[in-house]
């Protein structure tokens, strides 16, 4: 799945690099991630606090949760103190066409809800606003991006565009205006897909490793786990290396 690896430039005492995987309930991770068979009270997020100072949060991309959910997620790093919440935008707010291009109030109000928790703890390091490949850069998309960035702020936001029509001078320098940041991603080089970049338009950097797996990218009935299958090698990072280096 995803890593993500966000670079906070300002914001003491917290670290300046958060490493941490997208999500931590994976059937495959279990005797590889995690010991199998598992022991008594055994709480995957906690346990890899141990190891990351970040993790992504998947499960909000599929439903909005109650704040209660955010609670037990916060009690669970209490030990950690630098340890950080990257969240992921519902996919109501940006894989289902608005309807005149207007944001779900009520909708709005369960999110917000929802990370007052991360929030009050200072556990909340970004909120991933995730498009797809099919959000293309149009009149009529870059109205409904400023109307929902708008409904989004002051929380730190992180804008991830798959297409590379969104790779351009000014909307970089709308992202700077709007002090959001660039999600700088590794994926498959295929149909107008966003290529390695290495933007910084906010007071923190943040990149995405989704893998290479062409085969399944686009493939409209692989599943999630297909699609992100890929073990990265040594030289596959080996650009990366340097892009890090000028990103911090």
């Amino acid at each position: 799945m995803p890593g993500a690896i966000a670079q906070r430039k300002i914001g003491a005492p917290h670290s300046s690099l958060y490493i941490g995987p997208a999500g931590w309930s994976y059937e495959d991770w279990e005797g590889i991630v995690y010991a199998r068979p598992r022991v008594r009270g055994f709480r995957p997020l906690a346990y890899l606090a141990h190891y990351f100072n970040c993790v992504e949060i998947n499960s909000t991309f599929y439903r909005i949760p109650p704040p209660s959910v955010a609670d037990k997620w916060v009690a669970q790093v209490e030990p950690f103190d630098d340890f950080l919440f990257s969240v992921k935008l519902w996919e109501g707010f940006t894989h289902v066409p608005a309807s005149g291009g207007q944001v779900d109030a009520q909708a709005l109000k369960q999110w917000g809800a929802a990370l007052d928790p991360l929030r009050r703890s200072d556990r909340l390091g970004a909120v991933l606003v995730q498009f797809p490949w099919s959000f293309r850069r149009t009149r009529a998309n870059a109205s409904y991006l400023d109307v929902l960035t708008e409904n989004l702020t002051p929380d730190p936001l992180v804008i991830e565009m798959r297409h590379d029509s969104w790779n351009s001078k000014d909307y970089l320098a709308w992202l700077r205006e709007r002090a959001c940041a660039f999600c700088n991603i590794d994926q498959p080089l295929l149909s107008r897909c966003l290529p390695p970049t290495e933007h910084v338009t906010a007071s923190l950097a943040y990149v995405r490793f989704h893998g290479r797996n062409r085969e399944n990218w686009f493939r409209e009935d692989a599943e999630v786990a297909e699609r992100y299958k890929y073990l990265y090698s040594k030289e596959g990072l080996s650009d990366w290396v340097e892009r890090f280096r000028r990103l911090i």
